[in-house]
């Protein structure tokens, strides 16, 4: 086969060439994109691009807040979006023309990185993009697995309880099982927290009740 000139995907976001659309999101920042591409990858731009409908924000994560955008229209050339963590929504938007990028930001600190997948779990929520939830909740999982090692913690049941809308990957079960491991270790913050969410405490109180069964039928058996 002959050797094409034709630039992948990703190029042609970075360049702009043959865009329908600009997403306007952040302060100052845009994105020359195309309907096609985010409609085929993105159920939440699928129905924007073939119909008028209500947006609504992603639910907040750290400083940034809840807003509602007016309605869009289908014909629109350019779609403002709102209270989006920005950079977690260019790096979702760019992972829907190339969905082979690093997910990890470069030169962070481990609790950084994961709050930032936290960031990018709930954007894939909030514009329906099961093929980017699909591999950052198998980042996020490992991690989980050894939450009670974790000196973050807190800052991360925050983040998971607080800001994560959905979650379809288990992503609570994980941490909780992994910190009912040892209650003496969890710090008073989170002792503080399960006052203050409900859920959170529940999955606790579930989590140690099903060990608990476990440990009292593994020595029944044993009997």
């Amino acid at each position: 086969m002959a050797p094409t000139n034709a630039p992948g995907l990703l190029s042609l976001l970075e360049t702009g060439q043959l865009s329908d659309i600009v997403i306007k999101f952040g302060e100052y920042r845009e994105l020359k994109a195309h309907k096609v591409i985010l409609a085929a990858k993105s159920g939440w731009f699928h129905r924007a691009f073939n119909s008028s409908f209500q947006v609504y924000a992603a639910k907040p994560i750290g400083s940034y807040h809840v807003s509602l955008t007016v309605l869009q229209e289908a014909s629109a050339t350019s779609i403002q979006l709102s209270g989006d963590d920005p950079d977690a929504l260019e790096f979702a938007l760019q992972f829907l023309y190339h969905e082979n990028l690093e997910l990890r930001p470069h030169d962070s600190t481990e609790k950084e990185a994961t709050l930032f997948l936290l960031t990018l779990y709930e954007i894939s929520n909030k514009y329906d993009i099961p093929s980017l939830a699909n591999p950052v909740a198998s980042e996020v999982i490992p991690i989980f697995r050894c939450g009670l090692l974790l000196d973050y913690k807190a800052e991360i049941v925050r983040a998971l309880y607080d800001s994560v809308s959905h979650d379809g990957h288990g992503l609570k079960e994980t941490l909780v099982w992994s910190l009912t491991l040892n209650l003496r270790r969890v710090e008073d913050e989170l002792k503080e927290y399960a006052k203050e969410n409900k859920e959170f405490a529940a999955d606790v109180l579930f989590s140690t009740w099903s060990r608990t069964d476990k440990i009292i039928s593994i020595r029944y058996q044993a009997e």
